[in-house]
């Protein structure tokens, strides 16, 4: 096929014309809608502002577990079934939370002090030697104050060391 100078110009024309489109459409998906908003990265869900902010809300269902275990403390045997089961609702809601990685010792922390409650709670309901349930609330104490540790590193609030108390023999 030979070119001629009317096939070459219809041939630069072409290519210009596309050309033409392909800036076009490079200057509409860049246009100063997208380039005037700044690219917004995912928020880190372990900077420590999204570290306390969670915290604080794992805080607040064990604070409220432990306004119930109060209530439960002061309730006779045989009207324990009511709290406890609150109380185990508590503990359903942080296992159900949806928390990031950098969190799992708070969380791990506030079911295991949650649990020994329960378990303590229905042991003494159910009548177990007084001796066995003694121990396991002296464990819970234990594991709130791992909790508390936990809750204090995910805050950035302070923990100060539990004292033991003495006993009368001491």
């Amino acid at each position: 096929m030979k070119l001629t100078q009317r096939n070459t110009l219809i041939l630069i024309a072409a290519i210009v014309f596309l050309l033409i489109i392909c800036v076009a459409m490079i200057v509409v998906f860049t246009s100063s809608d997208r380039l005037s908003l700044p690219l917004q990265a995912e928020p880190d869900p372990c900077s420590s502002e999204n570290i306390a902010e969670q915290a604080r809300h794992v805080g607040e269902m064990v604070h409220h577990f432990e306004d119930i275990k109060f209530v439960a403390i002061h309730t006779n045997k045989e009207q324990l079934v009511a709290p406890i089961l609150q109380m185990q609702e508590i503990r359903y809601d942080v296992v159900d939370l949806e928390l990031p990685y950098c969190m799992d010792n708070l969380e791990k922390a506030s079911i295991n002090y949650m649990n020994s409650v329960i378990i303590y709670m229905t042991h003494h309901m159910a009548g177990m030697d007084s001796e066995s349930v003694r121990f396991e609330f002296l464990t819970s104490e234990e594991l709130l104050n791992i909790y508390k540790e936990e809750y204090a590193l995910a805050t950035g609030m302070e923990y100060l060391q539990p004292t033991s108390m003495p006993t009368p023999s001491e």
